[in-house]
């Protein structure tokens, strides 16, 4: 009984150190899994606090984002509307100035238009009176009718008298015509060739209108250009014509240079006639249709 008493006095110490050897195995093994759930614990927690973080910045990241975009669409049309207001005020006075501006313009322009109208109407008036007085001077070498004696001297002595009185009112194409029948006469005079009517047999017993017998007879005579119809002959056409006779007119006296003579006179006439007619509307159709 001692032995065995002694025997398990003997084993107690071995039996304790196996027991506290198995207690401190179970002791770390069940510290090492508390130890690996306290740590996943931690990391879900953690995800969970990351995404609740998260999640709570969005949500304010939102807010914040929407309250700045209705701030800044607020001010944006604010300030749109203070621009198309201050920008409607400026138009606003600038079309009353420019109308105030442009108002004043036309009034004045008015003016001047009525007064230019004035004077164009008394130019004419005057005009017409001025035509009238040298149109009756033009008849020195007459077409129908019997012939007239035409006085070179005198009648260059009336025409300057006319123009120095009257000649303000010539346009400067009706001027150009007046100077060219002066050029004529004055070469006429200096030459002393006298104006003669062609033939009657020639102007009125031919088959043709005397009027286009005289055009026939021009063209015979004279430097003119080719028959073009009805158009009446260009003024550079007429001052050609003016100087080949002055070239060749020379000194002669004959009937044939007499009636040559006539016939340039008498076209550079007629061109000057024209001319004043036309200035005037007198040869001009008047149209009695009204368009509704």
């Amino acid at each position: 009984m001692a032995i065995l008493y002694d025997q398990i006095i003997l084993l107690v110490p071995s039996f304790i150190t196996a027991l506290i050897t198995a207690l401190g195995s179970t002791i770390t093994f069940f510290f090492a899994l508390a130890g690996r759930s306290i740590d996943e614990l931690l990391t879900i927690r953690l995800e969970r606090v990351k995404t609740d973080i998260k999640s709570t910045a969005d949500e304010r990241l939102k807010k914040l984002e929407y309250s700045l975009k209705s701030e800044a669409d607020a001010r944006m049309a604010k300030l749109e509307a203070s621009l198309k207001s201050e920008a409607d005020e400026r138009m606003a006075r600038l079309g009353a100035s420019l109308k105030g501006d442009a108002d004043a313009r036309m009034a004045k322009l008015g003016a001047s238009l009525a007064k230019v109208e004035r004077l164009e109407a008394n130019l004419s008036q005057k005009r017409g009176d001025s035509y009238s007085e040298i149109w009756a001077l033009t008849r020195a070498v007459n077409l129908f009718g019997k012939s007239n004696e035409c006085e070179g001297v005198k009648l260059s002595s009336d025409l300057s008298d006319w123009y120095f009185r009257r000649g303000w009112a010539l346009t400067d194409d009706a001027k150009t015509h007046y100077f060219l029948v002066q050029e004529t006469l004055s070469c006429a005079i200096f030459r002393s060739i006298a104006f003669k009517r062609p033939d009657d047999e020639k102007l009125y017993a031919c088959d043709e209108s005397t009027v286009r017998a005289l055009d026939n007879i021009r063209r015979e005579m004279l430097d003119l250009p080719a028959d073009f119809g009805d158009e009446p002959h260009k003024l550079e056409d007429i001052r050609r014509a003016v100087v080949a006779w002055k070239k060749n007119s020379g000194n002669s006296n004959e009937v044939a240079d007499q009636q040559k003579a006539w016939v340039m006179f008498q076209l550079v006439l007629s061109s000057f006639r024209t001319r004043m007619a036309y200035e005037r509307g007198t040869r001009q159709t008047l149209s009695t249709s009204i368009d509704v």
